[in-house]
């Protein structure tokens, strides 16, 4: 990897970061506006950019998220993308477990289960019980005995 500070026509300072990359091209350019990151951190956030652009591409092309339905209202439109995106989910978890070697085996799921969740109705009567303090009217008026 390498870095190297440019001048743009328009006067704008850039950094180009030069990444190894897959046999075909040898290595990848990356520029990036902000000068002051540093390179480990731009390879990063490219990497973060990267995986939403290929999440909409399979969207888009494999899921049909614009050609199979042509919808003009709001609420259907939302209904439509929130299913597209959880086909999008359950493909890439079956993705996951058959192909992906990322993992070691039931350890994710070993400490995930150590872990203690609240049910949605705990935290709902939590949220309450601290409504219920925060707002109570102060009770100074009564005078005791």
């Amino acid at each position: 990897m390498a870095s190297v500070l440019v001048t743009l026509f328009d006067g704008n300072k850039a950094k180009i970061i030069l990444v190894a990359s897959d046999k075909k091209r040898g290595w990848l350019a990356l520029l990036s506006a902000d000068t002051c990151l540093a390179d480990e951190e731009i390879v990063r956030l490219y990497g973060k950019r990267w995986d939403i652009e290929v999440f909409f591409k399979m969207c888009k092309q494999h899921l049909k998220l614009v050609k199979e339905i042509q919808i003009r209202n709001y609420d259907g439109l939302i209904g439509h993308t929130s299913l597209v995106i959880a086909r999008y989910n359950i493909l890439s978890l079956f993705q996951r477990e058959s192909t992906d070697q990322r993992s070691f085996g039931d350890l994710f799921r070993a400490c995930n289960e150590e872990l203690a969740n609240i049910t949605f109705l705990d935290a709902l009567r939590r949220i309450m019980q601290l409504a219920k303090v925060r707002y109570a009217k102060p009770r100074s008026y009564l005078i005791r005995p």
